[in-house]
């Protein structure tokens, strides 16, 4: 009897069962959702997804990410090194500074409150987080401040790529001014 690859097989029991088969496409679908996302959007008593997606953990067809208190779900083959990152692009403050910076570049703290349509409160308490993963450099003149991401195609690779999973008129568009791109399962999106 041999012992290779168990958990491929125990990853292929893991779906045998409805619920957890419908947890694991919607994860699939939409990366980076917390467990209330995840119950809400397959319909599912609370206790039930958490019991379903801890059994999928144990198969190890996903991966979970800590976001403070949030615990953020990804198939166990989503890249690595885009899990932080689109953990907070599921924060709509967060999306929509992202949105703002692609579509102006570099802003001051005020004007980019104002394109992002948030509070400048609200941004102030999201920019060290985003300062920290990476997402956004700040730039000092005097009293002011001026932010700007580091790698904008990043931020657009992203924003494509998961954009059906993003419930967001703003992401929406964003997408229609960038003529030629296609979202995977669609035809190019025409120029706005």
């Amino acid at each position: 009897m041999s012992h290779g690859a168990p958990e491929r097989t125990d990853g292929i029991r893991a779906l045998e069962l409805e619920n957890r088969r419908r947890l694991y496409d919607f994860i699939r679908r939409t990366p980076g959702a917390h467990l209330r996302e995840i119950q809400r959007g397959v319909s599912l008593p609370y206790g039930t997804a958490e019991y379903h997606l801890h059994a999928l953990e144990e198969a190890q067809l996903v991966r979970t990410s800590e976001d403070g208190n949030l615990k953020r779900y990804f198939a166990a083959d989503f890249a690595f090194a885009d899990r932080a990152l689109l953990g907070l692009l599921r924060k709509r403050p967060v999306r929509s500074v992202v949105l703002a910076l692609l579509e102006r570049g570099e802003l001051s703290h005020q004007d980019l409150a104002h394109a992002g349509g948030i509070k400048p409160p609200t941004l102030s308490y999201h920019m060290p987080r985003l300062e920290a993963a990476g997402v956004v450099v700040v730039r000092r003149e005097g009293r002011y401040s001026f932010i700007r991401l580091v790698d904008p195609k990043l931020m657009t690779r992203l924003l494509v790529a998961h954009a059906r999973s993003f419930a967001d008129g703003a992401v929406d568009r964003f997408l229609e001014t960038w003529s030629g791109f296609a979202l995977p399962g669609s035809e190019a999106i025409p120029a706005g």
